[in-house]
Formats: structure tokens, sequence, C-alpha cells
């Protein structure tokens, strides 16, 4: 059936190209109606039908017409060229994949060595301005590195500190939070000397993986954080009393301590990033993260600061996930979604928004149809 379909796909681009030839435009954007790329055959029939419009004022410019044709017949040569690609589409997260190299390997190490020392806890800092997308990097390490959150489609499980907190309301805040996840009440303050009772009660619940992004916002600093994480990991995760227990424990705990710069508006009440080294807000976020890189616990990574991506970086994107498009299409696609173009590096947020739009052009176009 498949190759009865990539010969009828084959006859059917020779058709359309027959058609262009002869200038039989709207024919040839007819014979795409049953194709996987006919939604893209829309729009360029719309493309067709302003130019007609503006034929008939008088102003329409013959340069379009060429591009409308060229953009037919490329459409048609995918349309052949559908039996040489790939039978199964790009994934959900595939947008995700782009640059953070450094940060991936980082945590590849220290998730190596967790499971290498069975440790069921995995504890990471992330930091940067709020628009760099911490929670799309903790999405992507966890599906490209932890089996079962991938298995399973883990999703991180949010908890935002509050202002003004003391290591008591601090404490209990967290531990609250937690315990939400487990559907159980919290335990009286004598039996939290161990996170083993938590373990238990998530491990109840089915999942595998739990995946925590603890928000903390840098307005909201204060050097008690650091105190109460020591204590967290190094006493409450660590019970001596505990620990062959705690250890054998058939779940993991990956808690991603995310620090999101504030943003700086400039006199015209416009967001900007790049403020001066010396200026009092950047010189808190260097004393945030100084004093999260002084933490010592076990299983622990500290990883480099999110910046914004370089347009290189897209274009190794590209010619990785959908290196079946033209180089021709590559180029447009990236004018489309890019047009700065390299005059500027691009906040995280709007490149996974756009390479995810991307993605789902590619699976259009080249995701073959299947017949049940």
């Amino acid at each position: 059936m498949e190759q009865f379909m990539n010969s009828a796909e084959k006859q059917l681009a020779f058709q359309i190209q027959e058609a262009v030839k002869v200038n039989k435009l709207g024919q040839a954007l007819a014979l795409f109606e049953n194709t996987p790329l006919k939604n893209k055959a829309i729009l360029i029939q719309a493309s067709l039908k302003e130019f007609r419009e503006n034929e008939i004022k008088g102003i329409a410019q013959e340069n379009v017409l060429h591009s409308i044709r060229d953009r037919i017949l490329q459409l048609a040569e995918d349309l052949g060229d559908n039996s040489n690609k790939r039978t199964q589409d790009l994934g959900s997260l595939h947008h995700l994949y782009c640059d953070r190299v450094d940060h991936s390997e980082h945590f590849k190490q220290d998730y190596q060595e967790a499971l290498d020392k069975r440790s069921p806890f995995l504890f990471c800092t992330l930091y940067g301005p709020p628009q760099q997308s911490h929670k799309g990097l903790i999405k992507r390490l966890l599906h490209q590195y932890v089996q079962e959150a991938k298995d399973e489609k883990v999703k991180p499980e949010s908890i935002v500190l509050p202002r003004n907190y003391t290591f008591s309301s601090l404490k209990g805040h967290f531990l609250d939070e937690l315990w939400k996840r487990s559907n159980k009440l919290r335990p009286n303050e004598e039996e939290k000397v161990s996170i083993l009772p938590l373990l238990q009660a998530l491990e109840e619940r089915g999942k595998k993986v739990w995946a925590f992004r603890i928000y903390i916002k840098s307005s909201y600093w204060d050097p008690i954080l650091v105190t109460f994480l020591q204590w967290f990991i190094n006493e409450y995760c660590q019970d001596p009393l505990q620990i062959k227990s705690i250890q054998q424990s058939r779940i993991k705990l990956c808690f991603f301590f995310t620090v999101v710069y504030e943003e700086v508006s400039d006199n015209r009440g416009l967001l900007k990033r790049w403020v001066k080294k010396t200026s009092p807000q950047r010189q808190l976020e260097q004393e945030i993260v100084g004093a999260m890189k002084t933490l010592t616990i076990p299983h622990y990574t500290c990883l480099p600061e999110l910046y914004a991506v370089e347009y290189d970086m897209l274009d190794d994107w590209m010619e990785t996930y959908v290196s079946e498009f033209s180089h021709t299409r590559k180029s447009a696609l990236l004018t489309q979604f890019f047009p700065e173009g390299k005059k500027k590096r691009y906040a995280m947020e709007r490149v996974e928004q756009q390479l995810k739009a991307i993605v789902s052009l590619y699976n259009e176009e080249f995701l073959l149809q299947s017949n049940p």
C-alpha cells in the first residue's frame, strides 16, 4: 500500500508541474486537495487570489506571480519526494532542543552520578531572565535523560517561594507543597525528621519520577534560602537513621531551583535585559548565583546562565531536525519566523514558540498519512 501511495504521489506531482508549465495555477493547486500538503496549498491559493484581484485593479506585480509559481513547484517537489522522507513525525518536545548544549552536558554528568550511587534525588539550579524559558529547559532535560520521565510524560510541579520568608516559614511552606502532591496530610512536626514518609506516600501514587520546579524570584531573595536548602538536602533527605530505606526507594525526585531575574525597564517603559555589571540589579543576581553555587550537597549542579539564542543556533537546529526541507525552504522559514536575522539574539521563549510552529509544518508536510 505504501509503495502504491508513493507512486501515486509522484504521478500527482508530475501532473501539478505540467499544469504550472501552462500557467494553470489554480488547477495545479486543486490537485493537492487529497494530499498531506493540502493546507499549504490553501495558503498559496490565497496568495494567488490576491494577485488576481490586484491584476484586475491594474496593480499586480509580475514578480509576485513568479513567486507563487515557484512555491507551487516546490510543494510539488516535496510531494513527489515523500517516498524518501521520514514516516514518523517529530515529537512534541523537539522544539525545546535548540542550543543549551552546555546546560545539557552539565545535567547529564550529575544525573549519571546519581544513577551510579543509586540516589533517588537530583538537585539542579537554573538562573537567568524570565524570557529564557527555565521551564522549557527542565522539560527538555527530563525528556532527554530521565527515561522514566519520558515514558510517563512527567510535567514539573511548580512551587513558588513566598515573599519575606524566615527559615521556619520557608520550611513549613516547602514541605506543605511537597505533601500536597501525595494527596495525604502532612505529618505532625515531631514526625517530619525524614523524607522517607513522603517518598512512600509519593510512591503510592504510581509515578516513578517526580519533578519539582522551585520558582525563586530574585526580588524575593534572602540568604536564609541557602541555609534552608542545606538543611533540607543534607538532613531531611539524608536522615542517617533512614538512609538505607531512602536509597532503596523506587521513585526519583528531581528538584530544579529556578532563579528568575527581575525584568528591567528603561526610561521609556520598554523591557531590557542587558544592565550594567555595576548596577544594583546585576550585583543582586551575582550574589544569588554565587550563593547557590556554594551549596555543598550531593548530586547537585548549578547550570550556566540562561542566555539569548544566536541565529546560528537556529540554523543548526533546522539542519538537525528538519533536514528534509530543501535549503531554500529552510532559509525561507528562518526569514519568516526570525526576520531580524543575525542582527539580534533571540529570547528562548520566542525561539521555542516559533520552532514549535516549524515542527507542525514539517509534520504536516512529511508525515505520510496512514490508511486504516
